[in-house]
């Protein structure tokens, strides 16, 4: 048997936010029961989302008359380097009682990336000059080129050469 019920009022169950706002979201807690009773509420970020960014606005425990409700303000504080999604729920259960309890359906917040991440770095200081890759390979073909004229051995020319068409074996021997 639940002790209370609790519904999102304000933005639903999927809301958007950007990043680094902070907003308040309403819930109703009702009490189920004839008689009164005292609750605390508590609320719950789901395993993907940082604790820190939900609190709850106003008193931790709350009174309510049998069949009573009361709107209740849950803190959501978006940090500047989030994005994705996340949820968390609000959970209420009877102070004399903990066993007691009963959840609100889960809350999925939309955090989409910030336009501007931060400040762009100089990409013109961090980039290698691609004048050096260039002189550094015409240096190296200049180099070689000169140890391969200097250091190749001359060759005896040939008749063929010098165009003498007309020669004897014998005559270069």
């Amino acid at each position: 048997m639940s002790i209370a019920i609790i519904t999102a009022v304000a933005g639903g169950e999927r809301v958007r936010y950007p990043p680094g706002q902070s907003v308040d979201l309403t819930f109703n807690v009702t009490n189920t029961s004839d008689s009164p009773a005292r609750f605390s509420l508590e609320p719950r970020p789901q395993a993907d989302a940082a604790a820190d960014w939900v609190e709850l606005v106003g008193p931790v425990e709350i009174d309510l008359p049998g069949g009573g409700s009361r709107q209740v303000a849950v803190r959501l504080q978006v940090p500047e380097a989030a994005s994705g999604q996340y949820s968390f729920f609000l959970r209420a259960y009877a102070t004399d009682d903990p066993e007691k309890c009963a959840d609100s359906p889960g809350v999925v917040v939309e955090v989409p990336a910030s336009p501007h991440p931060g400040p762009e770095p100089d990409s013109s200081a961090r980039r290698f000059p691609r004048w050096i890759l260039v002189a550094a390979v015409i240096a190296v073909l200049a180099v070689a080129g000169g140890l391969t004229y200097w250091l190749w051995p001359e060759a005896e020319m040939s008749p063929m050469a010098w165009g003498q068409t007309n020669w004897d074996a014998a005559t270069w021997q």
